[in-house]
């Protein structure tokens, strides 16, 4: 097992690639509640202009009510586009972090394999065995090594 130096390395930075997808996903997460309580107030928008426009069919004194229901309902409208900008950011950011994370694990990939061609030359490469928690499988070469991952004890 000439590459197990190699392989750690490889390892390490795969769990650091999984930390970035853990903070995408509580980015875009935080996202969708913010996208959300912009739609409630987008909502709450809608229907005070709706009674706004009730007021105006009533006519006369009540224009001053329809037309303080719309303010409310813009100013409503306008947070409910804050949160939709916050929402996109954090997605944004989310989505930064993911391609972060895909080039650590290319950089990972690109390292083993260099590694495998010094070692070895030429040879076959197959992965088989996925490790759900490193989100990758096991690597066979050809002469029989095969390289894993260490088993972890649940406490």
């Amino acid at each position: 097992m000439k590459l197990q130096k190699e392989w750690q390395e490889r390892l390490k930075l795969y769990r650091r690639a999984n930390e970035f997808r853990a903070k995408a996903y509580e980015l875009w997460a935080k996202g969708s509640e913010l996208r959300a309580k912009g739609d409630e107030l987008y909502a709450k928008g809608d229907e005070l202009r709706a009674r706004e426009r009730e007021f105006r069919v009533r006519g006369g004194g009540l224009y001053v009510k329809g037309d303080e229901l719309w303010a409310r309902g813009d100013k409503l409208q306008a947070r409910g586009r804050e949160f939709r900008a916050r929402m996109n950011g954090l997605w944004a950011r989310g989505d930064g972090l993911h391609a972060k994370r895909h080039k650590l694990r290319a950089k990972a990939d690109e390292l083993w394999a260099k590694a495998v061609l010094r070692v070895y030359g030429n040879i076959t490469i197959k992965w088989k065995n996925w490790n759900k928690q490193y989100e990758s499988f096991e690597c066979h070469l050809e002469n029989g090594e095969v390289y894993g991952f260490k088993k972890r004890r649940i406490r």
